[in-house]
């Protein structure tokens, strides 16, 4: 067998090329809250950072039948989230998560995260067909 070998230059050139790519995903995920991945299962994930951005998260679409979409937000202790959802059809939605406390009036849920940290899960769904806004703010 044959050791294969990567030149010096080589490596530097893929060496600046994940650092440049690095860089790029950095700055331009500064602006966003989210990194989403969606799988052909009907499964929506969302994955929410506050951290960089404080700003309200407004997300909308449209769910029904097999589709659900989930929504994660990184929280640590003492975070307060708001969740609200304007609605048409028959979307709703639940969270959930370990250490965090959720209070529900109508279409919004305050959470209290009590962990040290936690990921609390939004789950949307519909039994036949929605449409939804849904906004996320961080207090």
């Amino acid at each position: 067998m044959r050791p294969t070998f990567i030149s010096q230059d080589r490596c530097q050139r893929v060496m600046r090329w994940l650092a440049a790519s690095l860089l790029t995903f950095t700055l331009c995920g500064c602006t966003r809250h989210l990194i989403h991945h969606w799988q052909e299962t009907s499964r929506d994930y969302t994955y929410i950072d506050f951290s960089r951005n404080p700003s309200p998260y407004k997300f909308s679409g449209q769910v029904g039948g097999e589709h659900t979409t989930y929504l994660k937000v990184l929280g640590f202790k003492g975070d307060h989230f708001t969740i609200a959802m304007q609605q048409e059809g028959d979307a709703g939605f639940t969270v959930y998560g370990e250490g965090l406390v959720t209070r529900r009036t109508a279409m919004i849920h305050d959470v209290i995260i009590e962990g040290t940290d936690a990921l609390l899960t939004i789950e949307i769904s519909a039994y036949s067909y929605g449409d939804y806004v849904l906004t996320i703010s961080k207090k």
